[in-house]
């Protein structure tokens, strides 16, 4: 059958798509805007207690009314008596086909310029563009001093607009329109599609939020997220578990604990914002802020923020409304309800829920946010008494680096221990006030330290290691292989050039804990302080060498450089704060390998590279007092290895209960498959323009995104 015989038997079966009265854009565009994205009467169900209604369908809209349902109530709602056309078509928010119920037919796009469906479709897709659109120009911006209070930007030119075909749809979830659509309704994929970078609109001193976005609406990986989230409905624990709560075991019987539906107000404006951009369409970052500062005050109030605050706030909003609904349903099962006071519950509830539902909570795993972001630090602790080694895991987001201007803090702070992969070796003496710094930090202040934790430097007292106390530690380390890292750092990252190596290899630098820092040792203390009852300063602590190497590396590595430091003057009471300011060196790809321990997971076998692809920067230029936040993003196609690296993450998060990973390393990319296409975007709020990847390298960055590529 021919696509003119198709569309003319959709005309005779269905005599509501002619119908322009049934098609309502305005409502449509008003319902989304909320950003609600659940069908309205399973939420209703559930709030009365039919857990079942919260199993996942999927969603449609009503094209006259806007009313959210699915599959399984759209007929309901199409039969409802009201005065008038029985509202009989629906929008599916997944593959964006429109449907009419009450003829059970899907309706397609014809050829005609007056088909009511190809006109809903147009309206739908050009309703997020009646703001007016940044313009796009080729030529960079002079460099002008900026702040957030009046921010002066580039007059924008008209010149090299970029145009892109817009989809006619909403969701994250990109598909093909039917066959026999009009080719130019085709919904283009992200496998195939580069975006280009679009402006948002500044609220009131919100360029700090607006850079940070911008790094989100170009990490593509979120596109797996949303298509995720949400989808647990049950915590099936199959076997019996032993998890460590408040330091003591705790043995978990198998349980199936069912999750309830909650609201997620934060995840769903989120995932309307950017899929809005993936649509073509200039977001405005309204919602998404308003949500923020509901959860979080301290941004409320329109005032100067920090970038890197906002970026761990916003993750963990998106975290903790899932793990709420792990929390409820845990509760639930104890028969705790979440809504009653702890002081009506028993005491014997309330102590069990809260040993056990810590050890459920803990044993189902990371929120499903963390197949992007999530990595995990190795921590290995050297006891100097007794050479017991202790590790211990920490979940990450993202690293905060301490930044080594004005050349590497290892050329400057004398009596350094540089750690190579095989041997840890002193270098020279620099005394002060009774100690000998082993790592000063790199300022221009002899009568100042820095106090920005967690610091990664070795101090070595006076009264403290002897040069045979130093000898035996070194060779402890030496002995113990996990110390070890994945290959040895580039002689580049020592030379004395400021980089992101070189910064990190300061985060993984040995620390050494002493004084009011000493370890209590589990091995050598932990005994004689438990026999002794002793607390507080009784106790008996010992030096030791702790490090940090990466352990399981994020699918998204986020890398924050602290430029912005407190000062603390040695009578301790003089407090005083600077930035850093001047260029890190950072690449467009760069080897993670240096930095992570020998047993590194979620890497192929025998594999000794760890390879990212930069795609965001964020920027700020100015001082502490006021400056302007800016962002550089990548316009590029999906990786097709990003989907491998998301699942081997996927299989430390909740969501692999229900959904089990079925990729392993051993499918994992054995080569970096990059596109050597792309554009790079200068962003300053509403204005956006094309720039060279040299302008790029150059800024002062802030904050770093890269996309793991093998």
């Amino acid at each position: 059958m021919t696509a003119e015989g198709t569309a003319s038997s959709q005309i005779v079966s269905c005599e509501h798509r002619n119908k322009k009265s049934l098609f309502r854009a305005k409502e449509v565009r008003k319902k989304l805007k909320t950003g609600k994205t659940l069908c309205e009467e399973c939420e209703r169900a559930v709030k009365d207690g039919d857990i079942s209604s919260s199993k996942q369908k999927e969603v449609l809209i009503c094209v006259t009314c806007g009313y959210l349902t699915c599959s399984t109530h759209a007929k309901k709602h199409c039969e409802a008596a009201r005065t008038g056309e029985k509202h009989s078509l629906f929008l599916n928010l997944e593959n964006c086909q429109i449907r009419c119920e009450a003829c059970a037919t899907p309706l397609s796009v014809l050829d005609d310029p007056q088909d009511p469906v190809r006109l809903f479709c147009n309206e739908y897709r050009s309703f997020s563009k009646t703001r007016s659109e940044p313009k796009i120009t080729r030529k960079p911006p002079e460099h002008k001093q900026a702040s957030c209070n009046g921010v002066s930007q580039p007059q924008q030119e008209e010149s090299n607009k970029l145009s892109n075909a817009a989809n006619p749809a909403l969701p994250i979830e990109v598909s093909r329109t039917d066959k026999n659509s009009n080719k130019r309704s085709r919904q283009p994929s992200l496998d195939d599609t580069m975006i280009p970078a679009k402006g948002l609109a500044n609220l009131g001193n919100t360029c700090f939020f607006n850079s940070v976005m911008q790094c989100m609406m170009h990490t593509h990986q979120l596109t797996d997220y949303f298509n995720r989230f949400g989808k647990v409905t049950t915590l099936d624990f199959r076997q019996t578990h032993t998890v460590v709560v408040n330091e003591e075991k705790v043995n978990l019987e198998p349980a199936t604990i069912s999750v309830p539906l909650e609201s997620a107000p934060l995840n769903s404006v989120l995932r309307g914002f950017i899929a809005e951009f993936q649509c073509g369409a200039s977001p405005s970052p309204g919602s998404v802020f308003s949500q923020i500062s509901c959860k979080t005050p301290r941004f409320k109030g329109y005032q100067q923020q920090d970038a890197h605050e906002l970026l761990r706030y916003l993750l963990d909003g998106l975290r903790s409304e899932e793990m709420e609904r792990y929390k409820a349903g845990i509760a639930s099962y104890f028969g705790v309800s979440p809504k009653i006071s702890r002081n009506k519950v028993s005491r014997a509830i309330s102590l069990k829920a809260c040993e056990f539902g810590s050890g459920y909570l803990q044993a189902a795993g990371r929120p499903l946010l963390d197949m992007v972001f999530g990595g995990t630090l190795l921590q290995t602790i050297l006891c100097s008494e007794c050479g017991h080694v202790s590790e211990r895991h920490e979940q990450f987001l993202d690293l905060s680096i301490p930044v080594t201007l004005n050349g590497s803090i290892r050329s400057q702070r004398g009596n350094s221990i540089a750690v190579s992969n095989e041997q840890l070796s002193t270098q020279g003496k620099k005394r002060g006030r009774g100690k000998r710094k082993v790592a000063i930090r790199n300022d221009d202040y002899n009568e100042d330290r820095i106090i920005s934790p967690p610091e990664r430097r070795l101090v070595v007292d006076d009264n403290g290691y002897s040069d045979d106390d130093m000898e035996r530690l070194v060779a402890g380390v030496n002995r113990l292989d996990f110390t070890k890292v994945l290959v040895c750092p580039p002689e580049e990252y020592r030379d004395g050039a400021c980089s992101i190596g070189s910064c990190l290899l300061e985060f993984t630098a040995p620390e050494e804990l002493q004084g009011a820092n000493a370890y209590e040792c589990e091995k050598c203390c932990g005994p004689r302080n438990k026999k002794m009852n002793a607390v507080g300063t009784k106790k008996k602590r010992v030096s030791a060498l702790k490090r940090y190497l990466i352990y399981e590396p994020p699918a998204v590595l986020t890398l924050h450089l602290k430029r912005f430091q407190q000062l603390e003057g040695l009578s301790g009471r003089k407090m005083a704060a600077r930035k850093l300011s001047g260029h890190v060196d950072f690449p467009t790809v760069f080897d993670m390998a240096p930095f992570c321990c020998r047993n590194v997971e979620r890497i192929a076998p025998g594999e000794k590279r760890l390879l990212y692809s930069l795609y965001g920067v964020v920027v700020h230029s100015g001082s502490l007092s006021g400056g302007h936040y800016i962002a550089y993003v990548k316009s590029r196609h999906r990786l097709k290895q990003a989907y491998a690296f998301l699942e081997i993450a996927r299989n430390t998060c909740v969501d692999a209960l229900s959904h089990p990973v079925r990729t392993s390393v051993e499918d994992l990319p054995l080569d970096a498959h990059m596109e050597n296409d792309g554009q790079w975007y200068y962003c300053s709020d509403s204005q956006v323009m094309a720039v060279p990847e040299n302008r790029v390298l150059s800024a002062e960055a802030y904050i770093l995104f890269y996309e793991r590529v093998l």
